[in-house]
C-alpha cells in the first residue's frame, strides 16, 4: 500500500525519457523557464528552438521558483506578431555551434 501510494504520487513527476518536446512552464519578459531542465539533460549554454524557428539558450537552473528543477532560457530571437508564451514546445537545436 505504501509503494502504490509513493508511485502514484511521484507518476505526476515522470516523463517519457523518448520525450523531445520541453514545454513552457512560464515567461517573464525575455526569459522562459521549462520544468525538468536536468531531467531533459539540458545544460548551460545549450541552444533550443521554438515552435516557429525561435532561437533559445539555457542560461541558468533555479530552484528558487518553487521548482524541483527548473532551467531559466534566455529568448535571442522570436517573431513579433507569434511571440513565445506558456505551453509552447521547444526542442534542442542539433546544429553545431560555431556553425563554419
Amino acid at each position: 500500500a505504501i509503494a502504490q501510494s509513493v508511485s502514484q504520487n511521484f507518476e505526476s513527476l515522470l516523463h517519457d525519457l523518448n520525450e523531445q518536446s520541453i514545454p513552457i512552464f512560464n515567461r517573464d519578459g525575455r526569459f522562459v523557464v521549462v520544468e525538468r531542465g536536468l531531467a531533459f539533460g539540458l545544460r548551460i549554454g545549450m541552444h533550443l528552438e521554438g515552435p516557429q524557428g525561435e532561437k533559445l539558450h539555457v542560461i541558468r537552473f533555479e530552484k528558487s521558483l518553487g521548482l524541483a528543477d527548473a532551467a531559466v532560457l534566455l529568448i535571442r530571437s522570436e517573431k513579433k506578431e507569434a511571440p513565445l508564451k506558456k505551453g509552447d514546445q521547444l526542442r534542442i537545436d542539433q546544429s553545431t555551434y560555431p556553425s563554419r
